[in-house]
C-alpha cells in the first residue's frame, strides 16, 4: 500500500480544526507514542522499523493497540509517497509491544528517536487529516491518502487533492514541511 501525504506546521491549531470541521467527518482523538528502532549494523540495508503504541477514542471506540510499521520512503517535491508496511502485534503483555521489542533486540536493532503525538482526526472522503501536537517539535497537520499504485497519474491526482485540502484548512503552501519527523527530532535533539 503506498501512502502518499504531505504535512505542515501550523500555526493556529483551533483555526485549522474549526475550518477542517467544516469540511470534515471528524474521527476521534489518539496519543501515538513511537519508537524508531535502527538496525544495529548500518551497512545491513534493513529498514527502520517504528512501534507505535496508540491510546484514545476512535470511531466511539477506546482504543489501545501497538501498531508496527516500516516504509520505503520517497519524497517528491513537497509530498511524500511511502511504500509502507503495516501490522498490529499483540502477546503476553496488553499490547505486544514488550515480546516484539524483544525479537527486534535479537534480530540486531537498536532503538533510536521516540516520537510522542497527540492526534485530532478527521475523514475526507478518500483522505485522512489529522492536527497533531508533535513533543518538542509543536503542531502540525499531515494529510495522507492510501493508494494500491503509485503511478504518475494517481500521484499527481493526489497530490492536487492533498494541496486542496491544505488550502481549505487555511494553511499556506509556505508552511510544507519536507523534512521527516526523525530528521526534525535528530536536529532538535542535537542543539541541546
Amino acid at each position: 500500500m503506498f501512502e502518499i501525504e504531505l504535512k505542515a506546521h501550523l500555526a493556529d491549531r483551533s483555526a485549522a480544526a474549526d475550518r477542517i470541521s467544516g469540511f470534515a467527518d471528524y474521527a476521534g482523538f489518539t496519543e501515538k507514542h513511537d519508537t524508531y528502532w535502527l538496525p544495529a549494523d548500518t551497512g545491513s540495508g534493513m529498514p527502520d522499523i517504528r512501534v507505535r503504541e496508540t491510546g484514545g477514542q476512535t470511531a466511539g471506540q477506546l482504543a489501545r493497540q501497538t501498531v508496527v510499521t516500516f516504509k520505503k520512503r520517497e519524497l517528491r517535491d513537497d509530498v511524500e509517497i511511502n511504500n509502507e508496511t503495516e501490522f498490529t502485534v499483540s502477546g503476553r503483555t496488553a499490547s505486544g509491544r514488550e515480546e516484539f521489542e524483544i525479537l527486534l533486540r535479537a534480530l540486531g536493532f537498536v532503538p533510536g528517536i521516540r516520537k510522542h503525538k497527540s492526534t485530532s482526526i478527521w475523514r475526507c472522503e478518500n483522505a485522512l487529516i489529522e492536527i497533531s501536537a508533535v513533543e518538542g517539535l509543536g503542531d502540525f497537520i499531515e494529510i495522507e491518502i492510501l493508494s494500491e499504485t503509485n503511478d504518475p497519474e494517481t500521484i499527481e491526482t493526489c497530490t492536487r487533492k492533498l494541496h486542496d485540502i491544505l488550502a481549505r484548512a487555511g494553511v499556506p503552501e509556505t508552511a510544507i514541511e519536507r523534512r521527516y519527523y526523525t530528521q526534525m527530532l535528530s536536529e532538535a535533539q542535537g542543539k541541546r
